[in-house]
Order: C-alpha cells, then sequence, then structure tokens
C-alpha cells in the first residue's frame, strides 16, 4: 500500500544572516512553481544576527505553507536534518537561499523523478553565476567561479549541458524520501560537505544522479574580497581537515590549489640550491611561468568573450585569490587538535600486538621500522599533525625525490643523489606512519585508499621512469612509462584474474616482495644505480636498459596471462 503524503514536495531552505536574498529566494520559488500550495517551505535558520528571522517571518504571514525552523548549532547538516524529520512531502528539494530559481524549477525536478526508476537518486541542474552588484571585481568573481580555471571540471558550473547526464554531484537537488529511509540523512560531520558526501553515498549504492539541462538556478557569488577570499579558505579547509577512511568524495580538482600553494612554499627551497650554483634548479620556475600562462589566457578568453578588457587585471587577481585561499585553507586543514592520550593508550588504539617484533610474518628490519614508526606517528599526534597532512607532504617529498635524483645522476653530484635516496627512503618510512595515525581517530572522513597508496605509486612510477630516463633511448623511456603504468594500475586490479597454476607470476611480479615491490626497488635497484652510475659510469645506460626491459617484458607477459586468464574468473 502506497504512503500518503500531506504535500507533494517539502522545499527546504537553510539559512544564516540571508536578509540580502531569502526573500526574492523565496518568491522565486513560489511564483515559479505550479501548485506551489500542494507544497510545503520549510526555512531553517541557523542563528542569523541581521534581519533574516523578521523577513522570513512576514513571508510566512503571508505564506500558509513557509514554515521557521530553528537550528541554534548553526551547522548546515543539522539544519537539513531538522528540516527532512519535520517535513511531510513525498520528495525533499535541497535549495540555498543565495540563489534564484527558474520557471519549474522544483516541478521539473520532481517530473524526472516521476517518470524515472527508483535507481535514480538525485535530479539538478545546471548554475549560472551571478555578481552581486555591477562593479568590476563582482564581475570577475562571477566569471572566475563559472571557468574551468576557476573551479575545475564542475559540470553544472563551467556551462549550460546540451542534453541529460549522469554525473557525480548536482547543486540544489531533488531525492525521494524513500531514499534518506534507505541511506541515511546528511552527515552532520561534514558541515560544507553534505551535498558531496550525501552524493557519493547514492553512487555507492548503485543509483545515478542527473544533470538536466532544463533545470537551472542563479547563484549569486560573493561581492567582496575579505567574504570571496573566506569562502575559498573554509572550502580548502574542509578538504584536508579530518583523516582518512576508507572512500572518497573528493576529487582531483579539490586538491589541486593545495599543490598550487604548496609550489609557491617551496620557491624558496629551490631558490637556496640554485645560489649553490646549480643552474637545473631554475626548473622550479617552469610550473611558476605554466601558471602564469594560463592565468593571463584565461583571463583575456574571458575579458574578450565578455567584450570588457577592463575585465582582465581583475579577472587575474581574482584567479590567484581563489586559488591561493582555497589551497591555504587546505594547508591549514592539514593540522587539526584532537584530545590527547597517553603512549601506551595510543599503541592500544592503533597497533593490535603487544609488540611489533612478534609478528611472525614480517621479518626483524620491517618490525623494527614499524616500532619506530609507531612512536613517530604518537609524537606527530602530540602535535595535531593528520594523516592527511602526512600523506600529502610525503607526495611533495617524492616530487622532491626523484628531481634530486635526476639532478645528482645527470650531473654526477653524488651527494644529490644521495638526498635523493634518502628522501625517497623517507616517503616510504611515512607510508607505515599516515595509517597509525589514520587509526587514531574516531571520525570517519573519506579521502580515500587512493590518496594513501599514491606516495608509494609514486615511488614505483618514478623509480621504473627514472630507469628508462638514464637509458638514454627514446624507446626505453616510453617502455618503462608503459610498465609503470601496468604495475601500478593494471596489477593490482587483475591479480585475481591469474591462474592458480600460475601463480608463479604473482610471486615474481604481483607480490609485495617481487620486482614490482616497494623493497626491492627501493632497497635494491634504485641503490645499485646509484652505485652503477657513480662507480661504474660506463655500465649505467647498460644496467638502467637492462631494468627497463626486464619491467618490461614482465608487464607484457602479466597482461598476456591476465586476459588469457579472465575468461577463467567469469
Amino acid at each position: 500500500m502506497q504512503k500518503e503524503f500531506q504535500f507533494k514536495a517539502s522545499i527546504i531552505i537553510p539559512v544564516l544572516n540571508e536578509e540580502r536574498f531569502i526573500e526574492e529566494c523565496i518568491e522565486s520559488v513560489v511564483s515559479n512553481t505550479d501548485d506551489i500550495e500542494k507544497m510545503e517551505i520549510i526555512i531553517i535558520d541557523g542563528g542569523s544576527e541581521d534581519n533574516t528571522l523578521e523577513i522570513v517571518k512576514k513571508i510566512s504571514s503571508k505564506y500558509q505553507n513557509v514554515i521557521l525552523l530553528h537550528n541554534p548549532k548553526k551547522i548546515t547538516p543539522i539544519s537539513l536534518n531538522l528540516a527532512i524529520k519535520e517535513s511531510s512531502g513525498e520528495f525533499i528539494v535541497r535549495l540555498d537561499a543565495h540563489a534564484l530559481y527558474s520557471k519549474n524549477y522544483v516541478n521539473k525536478c520532481i517530473q524526472v523523478l516521476e517518470n524515472s526508476d527508483e535507481n535514480i537518486g538525485n535530479v539538478g541542474g545546471f548554475i549560472e553565476t551571478k555578481s552581486t552588484n555591477s562593479s568590476v571585481f563582482s564581475r570577475a568573481v562571477s566569471l572566475c567561479l563559472s571557468s574551468i580555471f576557476g573551479v575545475g571540471i564542475s559540470k553544472f558550473r563551467i556551462s549550460k549541458p546540451t542534453k541529460r547526464e549522469f554525473v557525480d554531484t548536482v547543486p540544489f537537488g531533488c531525492f525521494r524520501r524513500s531514499l534518506f529511509d534507505e541511506l541515511g540523512l546528511f552527515n552532520e560531520e561534514e558541515p560544507r560537505n553534505e551535498d558531496l558526501e550525501f552524493n557519493q553515498r547514492i553512487l555507492r549504492a548503485d543509483k545515478k544522479i542527473i544533470l538536466d539541462p532544463d533545470i537551472h538556478s542563479t547563484y549569486f557569488s560573493r561581492s567582496t574580497l575579505n567574504k570571496l577570499f573566506s569562502q575559498q579558505f573554509d572550502n580548502g579547509k574542509i578538504v584536508t581537515n579530518k583523516f582518512r577512511g576508507k572512500e572518497s568524495f573528493h576529487k582531483l580538482r579539490h586538491f589541486v590549489p593545495l599543490l598550487f600553494f604548496t609550489y609557491l612554499l617551496s620557491i624558496p627551497f629551490f631558490s637556496l640550491f640554485e645560489s649553490l650554483y646549480l643552474t637545473e634548479a631554475s626548473l622550479y620556475l617552469y610550473p611558476g611561468f605554466l601558471y602564469l600562462i594560463l592565468n593571463v589566457s584565461f583571463s583575456i578568453f574571458i575579458a574578450l568573450k565578455n567584450k570588457d578588457i577592463l575585465l582582465f587585471p581583475s579577472l587575474m587577481f581574482v584567479f590567484f585569490v581563489i586559488h591561493f585561499s582555497y589551497g591555504l585553507g587546505s594547508i591549514f586543514g592539514l593540522f587539526q587538535i584532537e584530545k590527547k592520550v597517553s603512549l601506551q593508550e595510543f599503541l592500544e588504539e592503533t597497533f593490535p600486538y603487544k609488540s611489533t617484533f612478534i609478528r611472525k610474518d614480517f621479518g626483524f628490519f620491517t618490525n623494527l621500522v614499524k616500532f619506530f614508526s609507531l612512536r613517530v606517528a604518537y609524537f606527530l599526534y602530540l602535535f595535531g599533525l593528520s594523516a592527511n597532512a602526512l600523506t600529502i607532504s610525503s607526495i611533495f617529498i617524492s616530487s622532491f625525490s626523484f628531481y634530486f635524483l635526476y639532478i645528482g645522476m645527470t650531473s654526477e653530484n653524488i651527494y644529490f643523489a644521495i638526498l635523493g635516496y634518502l628522501l625517497m627512503c623517507l616517503v616510504l618510512f611515512i607510508d607505515f606512519v599516515d595509517g597509525t595515525l589514520s587509526r587514531i581517530s574516531k571520525i570517519k572522513y573519506k579521502t580515500g585508499e587512493a590518496l594513501d597508496n599514491l606516495p608509494p605509486d609514486i615511488i614505483r612510477v618514478g623509480s621504473i621512469f627514472s630507469f628508462g630516463v638514464l637509458s638514454e633511448n627514446i624507446i626505453l623511456i616510453l617502455m618503462s612509462l608503459m610498465s609503470s603504468v601496468i604495475i601500478t594500475r593494471y596489477i593490482p586490479e587483475t591479480v585475481e584474474n591469474i591462474k592458480p597454476k600460475r601463480d608463479w607470476i604473482k610471486i615474481l611480479i604481483g607480490s609485495r616482495m617481487s620486482i614490482s615491490g616497494l623493497r626491492l626497488i627501493s632497497l635494491f635497484f634504485m641503490p645499485s644505480l646509484i652505485f652503477v652510475t657513480f662507480l661504474l659510469p660506463n655500465l649505467k645506460v647498460f644496467y638502467s636498459s637492462f631494468l627497463v626491459s626486464m619491467y618490461f617484458i614482465f608487464s607484457l607477459i602479466w597482461l598476456a596471462f591476465s586476459l588469457e586468464d579472465k575468461e577463467f574468473k567469469n
């Protein structure tokens, strides 16, 4: 028997100090929605200190289906969950007070869901970002937030879709009420990412999210430098300020500003080495030149497209502010202070054994490294360093590692080669430490195993590719690149395809102690190549060519066996 609902839809709008936009927002919903009397509009105030409450009360006296709720905790997902619990609609439409909604926005969302089966979890449209006033700066902000250079590949922001398509997220979505019964409410531990996190749950439940070209809204961007900086700083901070869990709802584009800001921080470091007359160190300027070229190019293109060349300097400045403030926020988010525990409590919480040395499945050296890594993890924990901070730091350390290895081994500077190798070993040690830091937190944060595995993957790819570069042969360089991709990405995904009678290939190239394992690469192949480079320089090209050929041959063998045995797996 189908459940009876009091309203067709419940439109929920969280607000906090929105006196400038809330009345126009509600009026756009009321005037642009057919059968609005069959829907309820729930406004959840998070403790506004301006005239927002008075405006909403005036509107609710005009429209009987406008309801005002209060959330003293001032956290958006708490407001949303409060409204869902109090609502009586068959569909839940989550809107934002900082936007206006097109003709039949709500009706079209509901229509798409009604004409779709249960595997459609969320429906939304694209947004058009507009300035709140006519100033050059405000216009530049709205244009930058609608550009791929400003916000990355965010389909609902950067262009109007030409057809209905499946995406990973949409703004201001519409859901069946039954979806919340199935998946739960919004995650109240994600105060700025509740939409992303909930949409990820939708996708993990094998449901789809629709971006419809006939559905759109108008979003008003921040109009001042302070508001823009604060907004982007908070957006960046929330990406990195919790511990890592098992799955990710953040995309690569969310971490690009962090890379940019870290690059800016690294410039003095590289300048120091340039002062030591290492001319190759000037390579560190190339990313900066690339950013400048992209910034200028996008700014000129947008200014010409809008037929206002005066926008050009403001666009360049706003792009930089967005990237800088978001990246700075991400840096701040990496550091967090948690309730501290004693070392004994820390070890009991993060390690299942009374001693690292009683583990029979690991050798003495591995257990010794684990012993020290637990103590280092506790020391970093006392200073509030998160697992994300350590993991992302190791990504940059691994990049510096190969930079110094390349400089040292091509210019025959043994000190830089040794420095690069020591940095590689540091990355491997961090791989022991960051998992411990993630386990001490009780917060389930989903940045994913992909981030955790990235530093070791960089070591694998970088080492094998370095072998190709040092061979001084373009064919071998391409072979090394192909081998590194197969070993890093393909082998872990296809290890179950291999028949049991071919376990020898797993042992040789697909296991922890195989030639593709970090231990053999970092503790034998790379140091042996350094040894050959400086003590037997005439054999450097031969040895590196041998290593590339070995990895390439075994990668092809794995590729052939995995494809041949795929039918066996099925």
